[in-house]
C-alpha cells in the first residue's frame, strides 16, 4: 500500500521552505529555514534533515511516500543533483540520494519553476489543462511548460532558461546573472525592485516592490504605470513563447502577481497584440492560485503515484 504522506523542499536564495503534503495536495505542516550566508551543504543538509525529522514527529509518521525537492538551478539527468544555483553550496551535491538513505523512501529533484507548474496543474488553476505556460516573476523570472501533466524538457530538465529571452537592444543592462538585455533585466522582481526604489525609497520592511504593488491596489498612478510597463516586457517575451508552444493557458504567478488583475491584463493585451493570432486567440491569462505555497506542493507531486 502506497504511504500518503509526502515531503516537498521548495529551496529558495532567501530561505528554504519544508512541508508535509497529504495525496489531495494539502500541505498538513511545515518548516521555514532562513538561509545563512556561508553555510556549508552538510550544514545545510542536517538543517532539512532536522526540519523533516519534526514535521514527522509532530504528525505521528513513521513512512513516507517520498520526497520532492524544488531546485532553483538546472536538474542532471538523474534527478539526483542540481547545479547553478542561488544556492552554491549545494551545487553538484547528490541531493536527492542523501535524503532518500536518510528517510529510506524514494527522492527526486525538480526544477522549482517546474515544481509550481505542476502544483498548479495537478491541484490549483492550471488543473486539466493540455498544453500549461507558467510564468512565475519572483526574484528572476521561472517559466515552465507543463504538457500532458509532464514538465517540457527543453534541456537540463526544464525548460532551459527562457526568463533569460533577449528583448533589449538599446541601451540593455546586464541581468544579476550575466545576461545582456534579458527579460530578467528589466521585468524581474531584482530588476523592479531597483526601479521602485527611486519613487518609495523609505519603504516599510525594505521591499520597494511591496509598497509598489500597494500603491497599485490604491490606484496611484505611478505604481499602476510601473506595473503596466513590466506586464508589457512579460507580454512581449509571451508572445514569443505562445508562438513556439502555443499553450491553452498562461498562468502567472510569484511575488509580482500580487499585483493582481493590472499585471495580467498588461501580460494578456501586449502578448496578444504581438503574436501570431492562431497560437494565442484562445489561450486564457489568469492569476495562479496555490501562491507562495506551489512551491512545496509541486516539488511533493514530483514523488507522487
Amino acid at each position: 500500500m502506497t504511504a500518503a504522506h509526502y515531503i516537498g523542499v521548495d529551496i529558495g536564495g532567501g530561505s528554504t521552505k519544508i512541508g508535509l503534503v497529504d495525496a489531495s495536495g494539502a500541505i498538513l505542516a511545515r518548516q521555514r529555514i532562513p538561509a545563512r550566508e556561508g553555510q556549508g551543504a552538510d550544514r545545510i543538509l542536517d538543517a532539512y534533515g532536522t526540519a523533516v525529522d519534526i514535521l514527522l514527529h509532530e504528525a505521528r509518521i513513521a513512512r513516507l511516500g517520498g520526497v520532492g525537492i524544488g531546485f532553483p538551478g538546472h536538474i542532471q539527468a538523474d534527478f539526483t543533483t542540481g547545479m547553478n544555483s542561488n544556492v552554491p553550496a549545494l551545487d553538484g551535491m547528490p541531493l536527492a540520494d542523501i535524503l532518500s538513505d536518510r528517510f529510506g523512501c524514494p527522492a527526486r529533484l525538480v526544477n522549482d519553476a517546474d515544481a509550481g507548474a505542476l502544483a498548479e496543474h495537478r491541484f490549483g488553476a492550471g488543473r486539466g489543462v493540455g498544453r500549461l505556460l507558467m510564468l512565475t516573476v519572483g526574484t528572476g523570472i521561472g517559466v515552465s511548460l507543463v504538457v500532458d501533466g509532464l514538465p517540457f524538457d527543453a534541456g537540463n530538465c526544464c525548460l532551459g532558461d527562457a526568463g533569460h529571452i533577449v528583448l533589449v537592444s538599446e541601451n540593455p543592462v546586464r541581468c544579476r546573472q550575466g545576461c545582456l538585455g534579458c527579460l530578467e533585466s528589466v521585468a524581474s522582481g531584482a530588476a523592479i525592485e531597483l526601479k521602485a526604489r527611486e519613487i518609495y525609497p523609505g519603504a516599510a520592511g525594505g521591499s520597494a516592490t511591496a509598497a509598489l504593488v500597494r500603491a497599485a491596489a490604491a490606484g496611484r498612478p505611478e505604481a499602476l504605470a510601473m506595473i503596466a510597463e513590466a506586464g508589457r516586457w512579460i507580454g512581449m517575451a509571451a508572445a514569443t513563447w505562445c508562438n513556439i508552444f502555443a499553450p491553452h493557458h498562461v498562468l502567472i504567478g510569484g511575488g509580482l502577481s500580487a499585483a493582481g488583475q493590472s499585471l495580467v491584463g498588461a501580460i494578456r493585451d501586449e502578448a496578444r497584440r504581438r503574436a501570431m493570432p492562431y497560437n494565442i486567440t484562445n489561450t486564457e491569462f489568469t492569476l495562479a492560485e496555490l501562491g507562495n505555497d506551489a512551491g512545496i506542493i509541486g516539488a511533493a507531486a514530483v514523488v507522487m503515484p
